[in-house]
């Protein structure tokens, strides 16, 4: 890409806008030169980072800072026009050498400084890397408080070569930003991996801007984050425009929600590169400027799920469809991918009911290539036997688009044993055959533990994002307590007559217990009152477990 200009989409919004003077965009960065012929007479305030002492800007920070400042505030009847040059620019040059990026004490009243002069939006250009997956107290104090009083911090995820984890990037409510080239493959440098994926995109990562002397061409991720950042603002001055809010956390949220995942050949093979895909200018305009961002593309929180249904899958691309003969035919799939497993990095793959995709599921952490062939070999199995699947993943607050489909939320699958499926009727068989009723009961005991299965994944069927949907889901797996309670109802002639979850008061100081209550009646004498029944499921951790006895009383009418 040689100039700004290039980036789809940015010619038709700059017809509209070229920011508005009441958006105020933050930096930290170095210290620009303010007299290159880009930014002579931008509105830019510097803030003077006096904590740091008077030591001098000269050389690799000047230039940095010049690069992304003009990337924002270039003037357009210069060489080097920027997204926003009609916003109010506030500028701490708090990065004047290396070290400076490392204390969290200068990084954190830098953004302190930044969100009292008022901005809403503010680009910062550190990307400090973290073994531990945190961030300094201090720091992550002042990210929150930002974030918290409605200002959209960008930043890169850093260049250090794949899945290092680097901060701010990592931290909740940010917009982190890896790189792409111009032909959209994804730079294998960029930082990526599920810490960053709740509130990630990858943007254009080369170009050239102005430096003092004249120009240069960059590439990286701190060279991606200001053009997201530039994007942002000048959403947010859209919006302004045309009398909305900015709300900059609304743009951030859009910008997600309607990024463009990657294929295989733009990913070295690994989707997940992409993080939520790619920015896609014109999607994010259209949910931008609304006068309220759709709900429903909203991230959700980071949080564990436990899902039902049968596996399904879709492709990101047309070009990752294409690449299989019949890529409509289940059975023709799994057989291929039995043959070429590598090949199934190219599928979307989905927790489905009815048809319809409900989760997209995303394999990583060190068993990624035994999560893929799990899910290969129950693509297959499906084709046989197995009719319901349950996943125990983690939503990570993001969604993707398969490629003809509407918008479905990501969970990552860190685990093969978290993905299980098999046939309801068999699972019913064997676990009436341990608890071993009376032969003359087993019949009725089947059916009435079929009808239990049958309300959890139809009349009750959810989503298994909370923790009562997950611990009541969770019952569809392990059938051993209710084939007690309803082997019990009918040695009585009891009928299931209510189930619910409610908290439980049982379990450990850290657990999340939950009872599912079961309630049997005689359906023909009302007056004889009901028994009721109890479980407990703790849902914790990512796979519930059950604990304790089954409980059991006579409630009378």
């Amino acid at each position: 890409m040689t100039a700004l200009r290039d980036i789809p989409g940015v010619p038709e919004l700059w017809r509209e806008s070229t920011g508005h003077p009441d958006v105020v965009v933050g930096v930290l960065d170095g210290r620009p030169d303010l007299g290159h012929p880009a930014l002579r007479g931008a509105d830019i305030e510097v803030l003077e980072p006096r904590w740091l002492g008077s030591a001098r800007d000269t050389g690799p920070p000047v230039e940095h800072g010049t690069f992304i400042t003009a990337v924002l505030f270039g003037r357009h009847d210069s060489a080097t026009p920027g997204f926003v040059p009609r916003c109010r620019g506030v500028v701490v040059p708090a990065l004047r050498v290396e070290s400076d990026g490392l204390d969290p004490l200068n990084l954190a009243r830098s953004i302190e400084a930044l969100v009292a002069a008022g901005a809403h939006l503010i680009h910062c250009s550190v990307a400090l890397p973290t073994l531990s997956g945190d961030a300094d107290p201090l720091f992550k104090r002042a990210v929150a408080a930002a974030v918290e009083a409605g200002v959209l911090i960008v930043t890169p995820t850093g260049n250090e070569g794949g899945r290092t984890l680097a901060a701010p990037a990592i931290l909740p409510g940010v917009l982190a930003v890896g790189a792409h080239a111009d032909d959209g493959t994804v730079f294998r440098y960029s930082n990526w991996g599920s810490a960053y994926l709740p509130h990630a995109v990858v943007a254009p990562g080369e170009f050239e801007h102005a430096v003092p002397g004249g120009t240069r061409r960059r590439k990286g991720t701190s060279v991606a984050a200001p053009v997201v950042t530039g994007i942002a603002a000048l959403l947010a001055s859209t919006r302004v425009s045309r009398g909305l809010p900015a709300d900059p956390l609304g743009v951030r949220d859009a910008l997600v929600a309607t990024a463009t995942p990657c294929g295989l050949t733009d990913s070295a093979g690994e989707p997940a590169r992409c993080l939520a895909g790619k920015v896609n200018l014109a999607a994010a305009a259209r949910a931008a400027v609304a006068d309220d961002v759709v709900p429903s593309l909203l991230p959700m929180p980071v949080s564990p799920v436990f899902a039902l249904g049968r596996l399904g899958y879709g492709f990101a691309s047309r070009q990752d469809r294409d690449r299989f003969a019949r890529p409509e035919d289940p059975r023709w799939m799994a057989e291929y991918l039995a043959a070429h497993p590598e090949a199934a990095v190219a599928l979307m793959w989905t927790v489905d009911v009815d048809g319809s995709p409900q989760h997209a599921l995303i394999p990583s952490g060190p068993y990624r290539a035994d999560i893929f062939a799990k899910l290969i070999a129950v693509l297959a199995a499906q084709e046989r036997a197995v009719d319901l699947v349950s996943v125990a993943g983690t939503a990570v607050g993001t969604h993707v688009r398969p490629l003809g489909g509407g918008v479905v939320p990501v969970l990552t699958l860190s685990a093969p044993a978290r993905l299980s499926a098999w046939s309801v009727a068999d699972r019913i068989r064997t676990t009436v055959a341990a608890i071993a009723p009376p032969p003359h009961l087993v019949g009725r005991v089947e059916a009435a533990l079929r009808d239990f299965v049958n309300a959890v994944t139809g009349a009750l069927r959810n989503p298994g994002r909370h923790a009562p949907q997950r611990a009541l889901n969770h019952t569809a797996v392990d059938l051993i307590p209710p084939a007690r309670a309803v082997a019990f109802a009918a040695a009585r002639d009891l009928e299931l007559r209510d189930l619910a979850v409610v908290r439980s008061p049982y379990g450990r100081p850290d657990s999340d217990s939950w009872d599912i209550c079961l309630q049997f009646a005689n359906p023909g004498d009302e007056y004889r009152g009901v028994t009721e029944w109890r479980f407990t499921v703790d849902v914790a951790d990512v796979d519930p477990v059950t604990f304790g006895e089954p409980r059991s009383w006579a409630k009378r009418a």
